[in-house]
């Protein structure tokens, strides 16, 4: 297993990168835990529109939602990209996904422009060197 931790260190790019990573490790039937502020409430009723269940988050300002990968996740995640870029360049309109497979551990941490992946095969570990030294002007990169 390789861990790597990727910071976004362009707020102008865009989000290719982001969705290239994403569609590369996460596939349906994956566990995804969304994270959500609690004044969100657009992004609350999305999780919740996906069949996700409410649990407890242990942060009283927050919400956590878990469920499993669907094809309303991917279209969201992919098509429904945010326009609230001024506190941050959102790749993503949620502000936490956890997302688990027989591949990694991934974490897209403030709308998406700080990951934590664990990837479990070299081939993975490849890949996501190749792609992020393609990006290497617009994210840190460095293996844990």
């Amino acid at each position: 297993m390789k861990s790597f931790y990727i910071q976004m260190i362009d707020n102008k790019v865009n989000s290719d990168c982001w969705d290239k990573l994403v569609s590369h490790f996460i596939k349906l039937g994956d566990s995804l835990e969304i994270r959500c502020w609690k004044d969100e409430l657009e992004e609350s009723q999305m999780a919740k529109s996906f069949d996700f269940l409410e649990r407890d988050s242990g942060n009283p300002y927050e919400l956590s939602f878990i469920g499993k990968v669907n094809e309303a996740v991917l279209k969201n995640l992919f098509h429904n990209k945010p326009f609230d870029k001024e506190i941050y360049n959102k790749m993503t309109r949620f502000f936490t996904l956890n997302f688990k497979n027989e591949s990694c551990n991934l974490s897209s941490s403030h709308y998406g422009t700080e990951i934590y992946i664990e990837v479990f095969s070299n081939e993975d570990a490849l890949f996501l060197e190749n792609l992020m030294a393609k990006n290497q002007e617009n994210f840190s990169f460095h293996q844990l």
